[in-house]
């Protein structure tokens, strides 16, 4: 029983760190990709801004990728549920307009209204299951694509996928069309900052 608990916590432990790290790795992002204005340019309508790149992006499909230049391109098309401030790791919404929790392992997130998909998809409650089913459970239709169709970026956050006794996600309801709430394993007070990562944006459920 002692070990059990023993990699429990360790687990809890270093799905903190990774919630650091990506937290800082996305301040760095920020910081990186501030438009420098050549000396002279008026910066005018219409002026054009060159940004070089280190690579190609391999996919830019949420829930689909791995690597940092898709990451960095996928920032610029897609919103996520809620966001670092430029510069800093401190949290602010995106597409919700409040989160907390009910008791230490619910969190019920308030959803802006109003929006919609490119496509003309509504964001919704439905949506949003929509995305976060198709990264924790490796067996969903419109999974991650690759062989096995596990994302681990996922299970590096959040302890394991749908299903395993790792997993600290236990459900995902909609309680109503602007309301959507998620159960934990036990509390973890990073999971905020574990959703604003750039991993996960926010796709129209149309479009997978």
């Amino acid at each position: 029983m002692r070990q059990a608990a023993f990699y429990r916590w360790r687990s809890l432990w270093l799905a903190v760190a990774f919630v650091c790290a990506i937290a800082l790795t996305n301040c760095t992002s920020n910081n990186q990709q501030r438009a420098v204005t050549p000396t002279g340019s008026t910066g005018a309508p219409g002026s054009a801004l060159i940004y070089g790149s280190e690579g190609q992006p391999i996919n830019l499909e949420p829930g689909n990728i791995t690597d940092g230049n898709s990451i960095i391109v996928q920032d610029q098309i897609y919103d996520r549920l809620i966001t670092f401030k430029p510069g800093t790791t401190d949290l602010k919404p995106s597409l919700v307009t409040e989160w907390g929790t009910t008791d230490p392992t619910t969190w019920t997130f308030k959803l802006r209204q109003g929006v919609t998909f490119h496509d003309g998809t509504a964001f919704d409650a439905d949506a949003v299951k929509f995305n976060v089913e198709r990264w924790w459970d490796p067996q969903h239709p419109n999974g991650y694509r690759n062989a096995g169709k596990r994302y681990e970026i996922w299970a590096g956050l959040f302890g394991g996928f749908k299903g395993s006794p790792d997993s600290l996600l236990q459900s995902v309801t909609v309680l109503d069309p602007a309301t959507v709430q998620f159960k934990l394993k036990q509390p973890f007070a990073g999971f905020p900052n574990a959703l604003a990562s750039g991993y996960f944006g926010i796709a129209s459920p149309t479009a997978i």
